[in-house]
Parts: structure tokens; sequence; C-alpha cells
């Protein structure tokens, strides 16, 4: 957007995604899952794509003590120790699989 910030830019960008309920990464409408919020089906996907959570800190724009928390509250409402078991579990849900 032409006089706007880089970061801003992105902060509006991914507002309009969440306004029309599209993921962080791909555009794509996530299917909504009876247990995490947006926001941790946001940070789960980026953590399964290999970004750390500095990169999806600034993806999101938010704190890397936000993406440690929401990370934490997923893996808690998965059943899960780690962002590799939260990755697979991701990944099968959004392939139509159970969590």
């Amino acid at each position: 957007m032409p006089g706007m910030a880089p970061r801003d830019s992105a902060v509006k960008t991914a507002t309009r995604r969440r306004a029309a309920g599209a993921s962080a990464g791909n555009g794509k409408a996530p299917a909504a899952h009876p247990q995490l919020t947006a926001r941790e089906l946001d940070v789960i996907e980026l953590a399964a794509r290999g970004l750390t959570n500095s990169q999806i800190a600034q993806r999101l724009d938010l704190s890397t003590y936000a993406i440690k928390f929401h990370l934490s509250s997923a893996y808690g409402k998965l059943g899960v120790s780690n962002r590799t078991q939260a990755a697979v579990a991701y990944l099968n849900f959004r392939q139509g699989g159970l969590l």
C-alpha cells in the first residue's frame, strides 16, 4: 500500500485475511477446529512450515512471548508435548484427519 510502512501493510493484510477467515500462510480459509483458536491455528501452521518463533512473531506482528503462549496452549489442547507433534497433528487435520 503506497505511503505505508512494510510492517503496517503486512498487518493490514493479515487483518483482512483474518476477517475473511483465511489462514496466515496460504490465503485459504482453514477448516474450523473445535478446540483451537484461529490464532493458535495460524501459529501452528507457520511452525509446521518450519518458521522459528521469532519469524512467526514478525509475520503475525506479535511478540515471541505471545507465540510461545499460543504454542503452549495449542499443545495442551492437542495433547502433544512438542512442536513436531503439533505440526503432525495440524497437517493430519488439514488433510481431513482427526486430531
